[in-house]
């Protein structure tokens, strides 16, 4: 994702892979498979979660990205777009700066492109006990 920052929108294209990476281990983990606790050799913590957390800030203060915003800025659609994804990642995670991002924008979470309702079929799963 890094690469993604030469962009004109590059926040939205961060997001966007960030999403590609988590659907791809929403659908491991209905088949066993954790790839959300993957790590890089060098490292014990989730490669996933630490790439939510670099972009967490931006989600909400995206007037804090140094890279490109696109030629509208970054829309309402596009920060709802974002959140929708953090909806999933605290879900996993149960971290508090993943809640902030998911108050901050609104409950329900609205993907347009991918994920569509999050709130209704990902908020809280720890507090349902599914796993």
């Amino acid at each position: 994702m890094r690469h993604e920052r030469g962009r004109t929108d590059g926040l939205d294209y961060s997001i966007y892979g960030l999403k590609s990476l988590t659907l791809t281990a929403e659908i491991a983990r209905h088949y066993g498979v954790d790839l959300y606790e993957y790590s890089l050799p060098d490292d014990d913590t989730s490669a996933l979660l630490r790439a939510f957390e670099g972009h967490q800030p931006y989600v909400v203060g995206a007037e804090e990205w140094e890279w490109g915003t696109g030629e509208d800025g970054y829309t309402d659609a596009e920060r709802t777009a974002a959140g929708s994804v953090y909806e999933l990642a605290y879900s996993r995670w149960n971290r508090t700066e993943f809640r902030r991002v998911v108050e901050a924008i609104g409950r329900p979470l609205y993907d347009r492109r991918i994920l569509g309702w999050t709130t209704l079929t990902h908020a809280n799963r720890f507090e349902l006990d599914l796993d």
